[in-house]
């Protein structure tokens, strides 16, 4: 599957393109991996500590975490 960028050329470098559809979907197969018991699930917050992400993990239930900086801790925080 191709990915189109409207105005690519005007983005500013480096940037980050997030797909919420696919990013939900990758959501969906961990949960069905873990036998939909999301409490089974501590993502490491290095690899989503972006709010956007956090939202979409706080919204289906994932209450634990790991982190290992004080920023990670305050973008799970503000995830609720």
């Amino acid at each position: 599957m191709t990915y189109a960028i409207e105005n690519a050329g005007a983005l500013l470098t480096p940037a980050l393109a997030i797909y919420p559809e696919i990013v939900d979907r990758n959501i969906a197969a961990t949960v069905r991996l873990l036998g939909g018991d999301v409490n089974r699930w501590r993502p490491h917050l290095k690899t989503a500590k972006l709010g956007f992400i956090m939202h979409r993990l706080a919204e289906i239930g994932v209450v634990n975490a790991k982190c290992s900086t004080t920023v990670e801790l305050a973008a799970a925080c503000d995830a609720e």
